[in-house]
């Protein structure tokens, strides 16, 4: 294991007040005029075109001149020659035809797009189009898809030459690079920008009064009329005037805005830390104790603490030079526990501090359902950009729902839907390949939902085999080997869950279906591995996989009824089926219908997906099931059923996925097959809910590698552990952990989204700790009436908990209802692996079911743990 860096905060660390708005673009900018080559060219702008997918006309290319403003930080592009677009753009021509920087996330090369995937399928039957979608000279800039209101979050592009595609690409690269440093800062002053400009309706860059009014309704603070003229004239302190009136520009409500964030709270911190010189400053050695008695920190000695008070005191080495003793001030104390990463409630190094070298079933794998799907089962896109998002999130195993396609090359869509279509070679070379050890090099598992016929079947282990390489895992299992392979065993290697082929042999006129002989493939010989003697298939041989199904049904194990085929297959599969059931192999050996292809069956080890019968029947360690939710629950419900699900998940591997009926993306919850064991539970990914939250935290720790070791009890044979609530007070032995949380304060609270805007939030918070049943439990505050910008609680919730391996932390702010109980307005969450939550003061970030952080909202607490032994819990 790599040694833990000390946690010393970095100057890109810190949050800043901005002296106006937009100062994170001037650092960015400033940064990318000093790196940057060419940049005047890219300003003057160049023509280009733009690519755009049309959902009845196709692919559709309009030239436009782009340029980039490397001040501001906007792509300018022309309008349409239209007279619409054309009269707009003279209203507005530097605000309404541009696109923020601050909203790209990624920049990429080539075919590498949905759009780009789509043109390159047309370039193959036209000559003339080849030459004009050169992919030497086509580049996407990807936004983040969570603020754009608009269907398309790319920007494809086809340049005149390569270079100059090369040099848009650098230097847009760089740009995201900058915009890292500046990240939380970023946040923050994108915040402020919009509460001014949500208030400026008059568009003037100026406040009135009335609109100034609305702004305090916005950030929630409630002030009578005459108290609201009064803060305004202390605001106003330039007396500037528009229409002869007096009105506030971006300085003032800076400076008003800042004036309103005193922090009493950390003000009486500052007390209790100031010793020598009691409530006037600290000195480096008190807060060394502070860091080290109350914050829980290590390695910290006074030199790392002056350093820390220079960082947030002094800036100018002239002064420092004339200063014998430093000491932290009250605004400087304050700027480090608001702005330093050592106050967050979570470590934000990450990397991987478990053991990785267990079998592959001793650990949860983050995995994802249907991961092409964009929206919801039935109607919306199929992308790579679902694979894309999956993987960089941490996701180890993504789905491939393949179909047979008219090309004779298989493609991927949630089958019998009006879902968009992808082509598998695109989702293998533009997602899977450039992206599954981007964020972790820990095995990486292809789900295959398989409905091809065996052509197809043969093409898809060929594009697996041609595009990923020696990324791709191939050797078959050994059985003389007792369990799995670890993650570090299969470090950046891509595994296929899928189904092999398995012959029956024939005896006395019947088969015998009980003990089929497993087998692999060396080259070109086939081996048994259960016994038997069995020749090569050849083109002659019948073929079967273990669980039945024709080829159009759910073929990968799951216990739930098959799709029936179409009418106009259904033929097909009958003449195969009657055909595979004459055809007789030389020895006797027949070979009946399912997965039909030898070359797929080769590369399947490790996942082999098998159809599930009962707990008590034996199997191989290689073989895993697929459950749906509804089986799943039958499980868990009974504590005889789940007791011997645990057992079957301490040698073999498990995959849950969401009913069928859950047409609009939905996802089930994880924690209950997750307390049983099961390794994968498939959630679609791109549904904003709080079972993806759940998801994120669950697979937070161990660097956000994907996987997480699960704990000893859950791994070990004969343990203790149950996951019945009857069974287990009377069976645990673990220590039990008392979490305490004190719930001090809050800030920046959001408005609900379709709350009116002169109304108020009256917010509440709710803690909550999930995990084993007999854990859950959840603690409601006060509600703080009309004020959401800085409310106040100072109560405090106490939780026992008897697996704390087990158990997330969640807070979730509410408002309450004006009109209808039990329909409380949500307005931000968040949730934490409680292993990983650090004592002391903390900043809790709250963010959105998105994911993304809702900048500045924060609550302020203070965390206590304790273990206890069992004789102590009453």
């Amino acid at each position: 294991m790599d040694n833990i860096k000390k946690k010393i905060p970095q100057r890109v660390k810190l949050k800043k007040k901005p002296k106006k708005l937009g100062e994170w673009r001037d650092v960015v900018s400033k940064s990318i005029l000093k790196t940057v080559q060419g940049v005047e060219d890219m300003e003057t702008g160049k023509f280009l075109w733009k690519i755009r997918k049309k959902r009845f006309r196709g692919i559709q290319s309009y030239k436009r001149k782009f340029r980039l403003d490397f001040k501001k930080l906007y792509i300018h592009y022309s309008p349409a020659n239209n007279a619409i677009s054309q009269n707009l753009y003279r209203v507005a021509p530097n605000k309404l035809f541009r696109l923020d920087m601050a909203d790209i996330i990624e920049v990429r090369k080539g075919f590498s797009t949905d759009t780009f995937n789509l043109v390159e399928r047309l370039t193959e039957k036209a000559s003339l189009l080849s030459r004009m979608y050169n992919p030497e000279h086509c580049m996407s800039i990807i936004f983040d898809h969570r603020d754009r209101k608009e269907d398309s979050h790319t920007l494809d592009l086809v340049f005149g030459n390569k270079h100059d595609r090369d040099a848009w690409y650098e230097a847009i690269e760089q740009l995201i690079e900058c915009m890292k440093e500046v990240e939380y800062q970023k946040e923050y002053e994108l915040y402020l920008r919009n509460i001014f400009n949500t208030a400026d309706k008059s568009r003037n860059g100026y406040l009135f009064l009335d609109e100034f009014t609305l702004l305090l309704k916005q950030i929630n603070i409630y002030m009578e009329p005459d108290e609201v003229q009064k803060v305004f004239d202390e605001a106003n302190f330039h007396k500037s005037e528009v229409e002869e009136q007096q009105v506030l520009d971006e300085k003032e409500f800076l400076k008003f805005f800042h004036k309103l964030l005193s922090r009493p709270d950390i003000s009486d911190i500052f007390e209790e830390v100031s010793h020598k010189y009691k409530g006037l400053a600290i000195t480096p050695y008190e807060l060394e104790k502070f860091l080290t008695n109350v914050q829980g920190e290590v390695d910290f000695n006074e030199t790392d603490c002056l350093n820390i008070i220079k960082d947030y005191e002094i800036k100018d080495e002239k002064v420092l030079k004339k200063v014998n003793n430093l000491y932290m001030s009250w605004k400087g104390f304050l700027r480090f526990l608001m702005g330093s990463s050592l106050f967050n409630i979570t470590s934000n190094i990450l990397q991987v501090d478990q053991d990785m070298t267990q079998p592959l079933c001793d650990y949860y794998i983050n995995t994802s359902h249907n991961t092409y799907l964009v929206g919801n089962q039935v109607t919306s896109d199929s992308s790579i950009d679902g694979y894309i998002r999956a993987l960089v999130a941490g996701c180890r195993c993504v789905e491939l729902d393949c179909w047979n396609g008219n090309d004779g090359e298989p493609v991927i869509y949630h089958g019998w839907t009006l879902t968009s279509k992808l082509k598998l070679r695109h989702v293998l070379s533009d997602a899977i390949k450039p992206y599954a050890f981007k964020t972790s090099p820990y095995p990486v598992i292809l789900s295959i939902e398989n409905h091809l016929t065996r052509e197809q079947q043969d093409q898809m282990a060929i594009l697996m085999k041609e595009i990923l390489g020696d990324l791709l895992y191939t050797d078959a299992v050994d059985p003389d080997l007792k369990s799995l392979p670890s993650p570090e065993d299969l470090k950046y290697k891509i595994l296929v869950k899928g189904k092999k082929l398995h012959m029956l042999t024939r005896g006395t006129g019947s088969l015998d279906e009980e003990q089929p002989p497993e087998i692999t493939r060396k080259g070109g010989s086939v081996k048994s591995i259960g016994g038997g003697s069995i020749k090569s298939l050849g083109d002659r041989g019948s073929i079967k996989s273990n669980g039945g199904g024709h080829p159009g049904s759910k073929n990968e194990g799951e216990d739930h009824p098959p799709i029936p085929p179409r009418k106009s297959r259904r033929a097909e599969f009958k003449k195969q089926s009657t055909l595979q059931k004459t055809s007789l192999d030389e020895d006797g050996s027949l070979a009946t219908e399912g997965t039909y292809s030898q070359l797929l069956s080769e590369i399947i080890n490790h996942c082999e997906a098998v159809k599930f019968k009962d707990f008590d029947t034996e199997r191989n360690f290689w073989e895993m099931s697929s459950f749906d939710e509804n089986k799943t629950n039958q499980f868990v419900s009974s504590p005889e059923t789940a007791a011997k699900f645990v057992a079957y998940n301490q040698t073999n591997l498990s995959r849950i996925y969401p009913k069928g009926t859950r047409l609009m993306s939905s996802n089930l919850d994880p924690m209950p097959p997750w307390l049983v064991g099961c390794q994968m539970v498939a959630l679609n990914f791109q549904q904003p809910d709080k079972y993806n939250q759940i998801n994120s935290a669950w697979f937070e720790p161990n660097g956000r590698c994907g996987y997480v070791l699960k704990p000893k009890y859950l791994r070990e044979p004969n343990s203790s552990y149950t996951y019945s609530t009857a069974e287990c007070a009377d069976k645990h032995k673990n220590k039990v952990l008392k979490l305490t949380v004190r719930l001090i304060s809050g800030q920046h609270l959001p408005n609900a989204s379709d709350r009116q805007a002169g109304d108020i939030i009256e917010p509440y918070v709710k803690i909550r700790i999930l995990g084993h049943p007999q854990d859950n439990c959840e603690w409601i505050s006060s509600t703080v009436p009309k004020n959401g910008f800085n409310p106040s609680w100072g109560e405090t919730a106490t939780f026992k908990i008897k697996y704390p391996e087990l158990a997330l932390l969640e807070f979730k702010v509410k408002s309450k209802a004006l009109l209808v109980e039990n329909l409380d307005d949500y307005l931000g969450s968040c949730m934490f692996s409680l292993p990983l939550v650090k004592k002391g003061y903390r900043n809790v970030a709250l963010k959105s079911y998105s994911g993304k952080r809702l900048t500045p909202a924060n609550l302020f607490v203070f965390i206590s743990k304790e273990d206890l032994s069992q004789k102590k819990i009453k």
